[in-house]
């Protein structure tokens, strides 16, 4: 059962309540959505990377990041199979989280929004989730 908080606190997270969280959200996740094992099967066996970001503090180091990251997607090295942007304990980078995943994605990448959900109210994280299906 969730805390009567409405947060997921550290210690009472396990999986069943992310299973629940996610059942009871109000959010449907978009069928047109790459899921993670269906981008590994396309590749067949070839080698593939990811490559994970957490979004910088400061205004500068944001626009540096999204230039390293258009660099290292583009040849002649071959593109991530997806990147992936964390958002710290509590969402305490959630803007800025989902703002480096939407510019990502104009950059024509696979975002995996990771999402820590601890210390969340379940509204953040829907919240969240609905962003990133309009990412999609």
């Amino acid at each position: 059962m969730l805390p009567s908080t409405g947060a997921l606190a550290h210690s009472d997270f396990s999986l069943s309540h992310l299973v629940h969280l996610f059942l009871t959200s109000s959010v449907l996740l978009p069928t047109s959505m790459p899921h993670l094992t269906d981008l590994v099967a396309r590749r067949r066996g070839r080698p593939f990377h990811t490559l994970e970001f957490f979004p910088p503090r400061t205004e500068a180091g944001f626009v540096n990041l999204l230039d390293r990251i258009n660099r290292l997607s583009s040849g002649p090295l071959p593109a991530p199979l997806a990147i992936s942007v964390t958002w710290g304990a509590g969402g305490s980078t959630a803007d800025r989280t989902m703002e480096l995943a939407e510019q990502a994605v104009k950059l024509g990448l696979d975002v995996i929004l990771h999402l820590t959900c601890t210390n969340m109210p379940k509204e953040k994280v829907d919240q969240a989730l609905k962003v990133g299906h309009t990412m999609s």
